[in-house]
């Protein structure tokens, strides 16, 4: 990024662009891994809003991109470099984000209480819901806090309650680990 400031001094136009890059890696994103649904033997797409992944990996890589793009642009003051004291004096308050942003996440990966949950068994491996390839509910018995495991963490959590299981990802490793009940 430092290299496109010397190329651009007006920092509006090179938030513009970060933006833009931001948008078209998250776009590939959403296009790439989730809501699409083809037919079996039909060369057919239909985009399936009850059930696109709107945060999987490239799109939660774009958000950071672009938070780290704009603090770049805008929170990095002018001074050279020329010793390790104006690196700190240059980038201090990037590190005070960064620490903050770090000490926020780990207080919320190792202090939020995740409680049991269910998800929904189905026998085919078509994401439409409907009532004939409906099993049942599978119970996660959870109940605890800094679980790192993928059926009881912080982040799954969150995600289910922002976005709800429908957005999640389909096949999911703790469907297949000995946590179910």
């Amino acid at each position: 990024m430092d290299g496109a400031l010397q190329k651009t001094p007006n920092k509006i136009a090179t938030s513009k662009k970060a933006a833009c890059r931001a948008i078209k890696l998250f776009i590939l994103g959403v296009i790439l891994q989730g809501g699409y649904i083809h037919g079996r033997h039909k060369l057919t797409y239909v985009i399936d809003l009850d059930h696109i992944r709107w945060l999987g990996v490239l799109q939660r890589i774009a958000i950071g991109y672009f938070l780290a793009a704009i603090s770049e642009i805008w929170l990095v003051n002018n001074t050279s470099v020329d010793s390790p004291v104006s690196f700190v004096k240059k980038y201090f308050v990037e590190w005070i984000m960064a620490i903050v942003i770090s000490a926020l996440y780990i207080g919320l990966v190792f202090g939020l209480y995740v409680p049991n949950w269910e998800f929904k068994v189905q026998t085919s491996s078509s994401t439409f819901s409907n009532p004939t390839n409906d099993i049942g509910f599978k119970t996660i018995q959870c109940g605890l806090r800094g679980s790192l495991g993928p059926p009881c963490n912080a982040v799954g959590f969150v995600d289910r309650v922002l976005l709800g299981e429908s957005h999640l990802y389909k096949n999911p490793v703790y469907k297949r680990t000995k946590v179910l009940i």
